[in-house]
């Protein structure tokens, strides 16, 4: 029986618990400047090669050459310092860099090689210092990472006996089985590992690639759980202590850091430092970048002084920052959204804005770290498949003097299995396995290439021609090894937009209640004035009718980090009298809603009460959505994704029990809460507000006609998926509101803009 991929990395490894756990390295504690100065043996101010050696071989116990865990540990317990055996074992695994369970002279070179970053062959105080922030950082992101992970083992160990059996430790990641197919695949994973845990896709999917022993692309199979089983179970005795687990799975993390880093290489340099990018922009040192600030940073590499910063002015000045070429141009390319090679000040605009994460007008450390770590992650997902593409372009540049518009083409042909030209089906399969990239990024890359939105590639139309012509930047008729992988990194970038995006609305409380209040608080006095919320809503009337209509009211609301829909129930939460506009006496009527003690000022306390409501409301409303969705999906006979009359008639008719073409008050209060999800108070509503002549039944007079036009808001005789759920949000905030004064109206369905 062949050993699982895991077992064969996890039997290198030798774990020295007990000694591990007075390992002295604490980040609270740990004064690096004693550590430099009793490394500095001759007191010359820096580190040189003999000197570092000199401090291992010293802490060669035994005399075999190198250093083992033990001997790493009692090295260290000269310092007393104090630290966790978790953070003991991630010092040990990170200095051995070959994993072979010792550090030998080779890996103390390499590490002194790794922190010499101006290449004299010693370290100074302030090399040293920083390679101790950097690890000191690495640290702290897998100790949180490691915190949520013990939680999921915690929950597993339903016995609390700090064993798990096979049925408990798999269930750790059974929920990521979503579809129900009993298997796992890669996306399904690291959308749940990434959830759970906070760690990012890179780091999430090359885990996958681990656990997948048998590389069919899913987990979860009898044979594979056991070879995992099996090697988590490293002393062997038959059973897998939460101790184990979470020691190999640092291992493994570690390892997969390691990689990571290895082909982040091509895109960012290794003495990168988040912390010192962030104090280099914030000029007045007073912890956050303002936008100011951040147009001067990024003008500074206007050269030419014209207002607009170009691909050529911006790479050479941000390689400077600690990024390679290809990552500079990757920055410039996700920075530059009108894809013309400049980059004007409203694009920096839109830089600083996806930074300020909770729209307060500045971004912090956290801010800037969490987007600096998206962005890093998408440089290594990045730098693989760069490694893959020029394997490809070596393959088909015959005689490496850049390729044709044949061999350039000739890259995709394979992909082509009927030769009738390459749909997506063929595209994906073949990108998938050339690459490792991921079904959906592959799938968008897809329709980037399929211009004319035909779903076929041809290598022998226009389409493909233009792609060539594109990709061949200095226009020499030839497409150059560099060439192709630079545009090849521009489209990832054009991919990358459309993910986040994506990710945008299907995140619809990507915003932070107490940011949002500072927003408001203009004065900064820790209260909202009817004042400072009028001027709020007077910043949304773009036409300045005096009014906020919908389309107004949502491009704005979402710059707080709401998405789309849930600034349109916030907008129908707000128009008290379904009017589809707020007035200044419906922005009135929410102050006092906020002013819970009537003095006419909004504290922090009262303003989360009611967002956190709002909140939970729009939480309801997401969870009835996803039954909705297959009312309409069944309703949509021809699958177009809009409804006809005749269609939308079908939306209730699972209801009508007695086949009589009416609804009765009974028939719906049976039908609609097992359907929608929704309870029976607002089922009631609901069918009061169908009922228009309250006799009790939906369906006679004109009131399937007006049901229908109410949702067709644009007017073109069909209605749309969009229409439909934004006219039931509009339903819903309308139950809710007369839920609350319990008077039900007789306003008409609808909503326009």
């Amino acid at each position: 029986l062949t050993p699982h991929p895991v077992a064969l990395e996890l039997l290198k490894m030798k774990f020295f618990i007990v000694a591990a756990a007075i390992v002295a390295l604490a980040c609270a504690q740990l004064d690096v400047k004693k550590l430099f100065d009793e490394a500095d043996t001759n007191d010359d101010g820096m580190i040189d090669l003999q000197e570092e050696l000199k401090a291992n071989r010293a802490a060669d116990i035994n005399g075999d050459g190198v250093v083992n865990a033990s001997e790493f540990v009692i090295a260290f317990k000269k310092r007393d310092l104090k630290t966790s055996t978790r953070e003991a074992l991630f010092f040990f695994f990170t200095s051995d860099m070959n994993s072979d369970q010792v550090i030998d002279d080779s890996e103390v070179t390499m590490g002194i090689r790794m922190l010499d970053s101006n290449n004299d062959t010693k370290m100074s105080y302030e090399e040293y210092s920083k390679g101790f922030s950097l690890m000191m950082s690495s640290l702290k992101m897998v100790m949180e990472g490691a915190k949520k992970v013990q939680a999921m083992v915690d929950a597993a160990d339903v016995d609390d006996d700090d064993m798990l059996t096979g049925d408990e430790m798999f269930s750790i990641i059974s929920p990521a089985d979503t579809d129900g197919s009993n298997g796992i695949d890669k996306k399904e994973f690291v959308t749940f590992w990434m959830s759970k845990t906070g760690d990012n896709m890179d780091r999430s999917e090359r885990l996958f690639n681990k656990f997948d022993g048998n590389k069919d692309g899913s987990l979860m199979s009898d044979e594979e759980k056991k070879g995992i089983y099996t090697a988590f179970d490293y002393n062997k005795d038959g059973i897998v202590s939460t101790e184990e687990f979470m020691n190999a799975m640092l291992f493994m993390h570690v390892q997969i850091r390691r990689e990571s880093r290895m082909a982040l290489s091509v895109m960012v340099t290794p003495m990168f430092d988040i912390q010192a990018a962030f104090s280099k922009a914030d000029n007045n040192s007073d912890g956050v970048i303002d936008n100011t600030e951040f147009n001067m940073l990024y003008m500074s590499f206007d050269a030419n002084d014209d207002g607009n910063v170009t691909i050529g002015e911006f790479v050479p000045r941000f390689i400077k920052t600690g990024f390679t070429e290809k990552g500079s141009i990757y920055v410039f390319f996700r920075m530059d959204k009108s894809g013309d090679n400049i980059l004007t000040m409203n694009e920096i605009d839109t830089a600083f804005g996806d930074f300020d994460m909770n729209k307060d007008n500045s971004i912090s450390m956290d801010e800037f770290s969490k987007v600096m770590n998206m962005l890093l992650d998408q440089l290594s997902i990045a730098a693989k498949l760069g490694a893959k593409l020029s394997a490809m372009v070596d393959d088909a540049d015959t005689d490496g003097n850049g390729m044709t518009e044949a061999e350039m083409l000739s890259i995709l042909a394979p992909a082509d299995m009927n030769a009738d030209g390459i749909d997506k089906d063929e595209f994906r399969a073949f990108w998938m396995n050339k690459t490792g990239d991921n079904m959906d990024r592959s799938d968008r890359l897809f329709a980037i290439f399929d211009k004319d939105q035909n779903g076929i590639l041809k290598t022998d139309d226009a389409e493909a021609k233009g792609f060539f012509i594109g990709f061949d930047y200095n226009k020499d008729g030839m497409v150059s090894k560099d060439e192709f992988l630079n545009a090849m990194l521009y489209l990832f970038a054009e991919v990358m937009d459309g993910v986040e995006a994506d990710m945008m609305k299907m995140k619809p409380m990507m915003f932070s209640i107490s940011a949002n209040f500072n927003m408001i608080d203009n004065n900064t006095d820790g209260q909202i004035s009817r004042d400072e919320m009028h001027a709020v809503f007077q910043s949304f009337d773009d036409d300045m009718d005096g009014s906020v209509n919908a389309s107004e009211f949502v491009k704005h609301y979402m710059m707080t980090g709401m998405s789309s829909s849930g600034s349109l129930f916030i907008f129908f939460r707000t128009d008290d009298n379904g009017d589809l506009k707020v007035v200044k006496s419906e922005v009135d009527s929410t102050f006092d809603n906020f002013d819970q003690d009537d003095n006419d000022m909004i504290s922090m306390a009262e303003y989360g009460m009611v967002m956190n409501k709002t909140m939970g409301e729009l939480a309801t409303a997401k969870m009835t959505g996803k039954n909705l969705d297959k009312i309409f999906q069944a309703a949509d006979a021809d699958a177009d994704m809009s409804l006809t009359r005749t269609e939308a008639g079908m939306l209730l008719a699972p209801a009508d029990e007695d086949k009589d073409g009416l609804l009765s008050k009974a028939e719906f209060e049976k039908y609609w809460p097992k359907a929608s999800g929704e309870p029976l108070d607002r089922t009631a509503m609901f069918f009061g507000y169908l009922d228009k002549d309250d006799d009790g039944e939906f369906g006679n007079d004109n009131e399937k006609t007006d049901f229908f036009d109410s949702f067709d808001y644009n007017d073109d005789d069909s209605v749309t998926q969009e229409e439909f759920n934004n006219s039931m949000l509009y339903i819903y905030a309308k139950i809710l509101k007369d839920l609350e004064s319990r008077v039900i109206g007789d306003t008409i369905i609808g909503y326009f803009f």
